[in-house]
């Protein structure tokens, strides 16, 4: 019984970040991206538009999408992490009206365009993060060998930028970028599996 038990707890365990929910966001000067909400254009400006929390707790977001398009103009997401996260180009294609279409950072028309994908940590400028990338970056052999962009720590309140004041007068790029959970390492899914196990056999004794 005590072993059914443990074994219970660590599938509670395993379940916890697929607890948290999923959402995505199409910003304004884009077509809606299936399954997502709209963001209206003059919203994911300077200021920032709130994405809410990514996290593992009830009401967070294992998972943030954000689909956009920039046309000399820079926008700009503000997002709380209650755990480590990663910021990555999603590749697996997007769909727009049942439309599957190539995703990452991808050039519209036909001249090139680049754009500086800022990470500022709010609070915090020294640990502001800034990458340069130029489309079209739609597998990850074109950033570098990796889908990642940036990585963050839990605790903190950031703001994501894709800025092309760079190239003004370049044409438009649309951008697909995931901020997802760092799943947590096997060795702590074990502990804490281990933990739930003994409160539930606490309260059965109980």
């Amino acid at each position: 019984m005590k072993l059914i038990s443990m074994i219970a707890g660590v599938f509670l365990v395993f379940a916890i970040p697929a607890s948290a929910a999923t959402v995505g966001y199409t910003e304004g000067r884009r077509d809606l991206v299936d399954g997502t909400m709209r963001i209206a254009g003059g919203d994911a400006a300077a200021s920032g538009f709130m994405l809410g929390t990514i996290g593992r707790g009830a009401g967070e977001y294992s998972q943030i999408g954000i689909f956009g398009r920039i046309v000399g103009h820079a926008d700009f997401f503000t997002f709380r992490a209650t755990s480590d996260f990663r910021i990555s180009f999603a590749f697996d294609g997007v769909s727009v009206a049942g439309e599957q279409l190539v995703s990452g950072f991808v050039r519209q028309g036909r001249r090139q365009n680049e754009a500086d994908f800022v990470l500022r940590t709010l609070g915090d400028p020294a640990a502001d993060q800034v990458r340069r990338l130029r489309t079209d970056i739609s597998q990850a052999a074109g950033s570098g060998g990796s889908a990642l962009i940036f990585s963050g720590e839990a605790g903190k309140t950031y703001s994501f930028g894709v800025d092309s004041r760079v190239a003004r007068d370049k044409g438009a790029a649309s951008y697909d970028i995931r901020i997802s959970v760092v799943p947590l390492p096997e060795s702590a899914l074990l502990l804490l599996g281990g933990i739930a196990g003994l409160g539930y056999i606490a309260r059965r004794k109980a």
